[in-house]
């Protein structure tokens, strides 16, 4: 019987290195060990996912290795630039995102499917745990990179949403030529602590947030100013490099490596054999995804209508719960679990203290994210 042909498109990340062999990991641990040797891949650079990228890359594996369905990072932005070009190959496609934007509403491929970490639910999870906790006035402050994306709207949709509520904006501009914005972070810092806002939600990524979380202690804001942080900046990677800090924080996963349900420790256990290492978000979304290569493997030995029939039903348990590859307003909102985080010394401890709001994308909330926001980056989320 032929192998299967993977296209796989892999991109650059200064944050996370290996974010391409974090993926490919996790699929390869989501496939079998009897079928690895049915599956052949073929993986693509896409640099950060710009559109310019991806074209080539997707007319490269169609056109030469001939494969039978692509998977890789995509974020919303950039694959509406290249739907033509995947109609006109007519090739199912499987693409990875952090859910930096909100799902596509108007434009849509029958051939593109999507595994996402929804990480805009969380963040309108947090906006509305945050206002309900705290009350008050809340502040955000981030930098033109987070700002690009649909992230602070759905937080600010999520402080909303039950009540009106006042929110300060503390955006970080882009200064040319220089390497870091360590400094204009701390003079936002202290803007922030003379206001007194009732709760901060911070929203940086790689040394930003170490540069945020050094500001927040050594300003005086810790202990003073409840922080609220995105779920890159709780993240086992970043929490490991400050938690000499001492800082305590909220914020909110999807996922967490510690739960011990049978499916996070099946994957912990099949992620450790496989690769010897610890199992991030990256490795997760890989796993789903190569959890719904074993179950299309027959399907796309007959070819790609058989493939696209399954993949509109196709439904898998993840160690984060029931996942779906297309968006549909019926499906369920993803399980969302409010933590409180505190660093001592050498420790992390995470306590669940909560369950998150979710919502979907089609609520009419989101009309004004929907119709107002038509600009953003077009490189996945932490792909800088």
């Amino acid at each position: 019987m032929r192998q299967i042909k993977v296209g796989f498109l892999s991109p650059f990340s200064t944050i996370y290195p290996n974010i391409g062999h974090e993926i490919m990991d996790g699929i390869l641990s989501g496939i079998p060990e009897r079928l690895h040797n049915q599956f052949q891949f073929f993986p693509e650079f896409i640099h950060q996912g710009q559109p310019g990228a991806l074209r080539p890359a997707i007319e490269k594996l169609v056109a030469f290795h001939n494969v039978d369905i692509i998977t890789g990072m995509v974020n919303y932005r950039s694959i509406r630039d290249v739907y033509s070009l995947i109609n006109r190959f007519k090739k199912p496609c499987l693409f990875i995102d952090l859910g930096e934007y909100l799902p596509l509403r108007s434009e849509h491929s029958p051939y593109v499917f999507y595994n996402s970490y929804e990480m805009w639910q969380v963040e309108f999870a947090l906006g509305y745990w945050a206002q309900s906790e705290f009350g008050g006035s809340g502040a955000v402050i981030m930098p033109s990179y987070e700002a690009g994306y649909h992230l602070p709207s759905a937080f600010r949709l999520g402080t909303q949403y039950r009540r009106p509520s006042e929110m300060q904006w503390a955006l970080i501009p882009f200064r040319g030529g220089q390497n870091n914005i360590k400094e204009s972070v701390r003079e936002y810092v202290r803007v922030i602590k003379m206001e007194q806002p009732d709760f901060l939600h911070a929203m940086f990524s790689g040394t930003e947030a170490l540069d945020f979380f050094e500001a927040y202690k050594e300003e005086g804001l810790a202990g003073e100013i409840p922080l609220v942080a995105t779920p890159h900046m709780i993240s086992f990677e970043v929490l490991n490099k400050i938690k000499s800090l001492n800082l305590t924080m909220y914020g909110a996963s999807v996922w967490h490596y510690e739960t011990d349900s049978v499916e996070n420790q099946a994957f912990k256990k099949v992620h450790l054999t496989q690769t010897g290492g610890m199992a991030n978000h990256f490795s997760l979304l890989g796993y789903e995804v190569g959890r719904a290569l074993e179950n299309l493997y027959p399907f796309l030995i007959k070819g790609s209508q058989d493939t696209l029939s399954q993949l509109h039903s196709l439904q898998i348990s993840s160690p984060r719960g029931e996942r779906k590859f297309i968006n549909h307003s019926s499906f369920p909102n993803p399980n969302i679990d409010i933590e409180k985080i505190h660093l001592s010394g050498n420790d992390i401890k995470r306590v669940i203290i909560g369950k998150g709001e979710g919502i979907r994308s089609s609520h009419s909330i989101f009309e004004s994210v929907y119709s107002e926001n038509i600009s953003g980056w077009y490189n996945n989320y932490l792909c800088v």
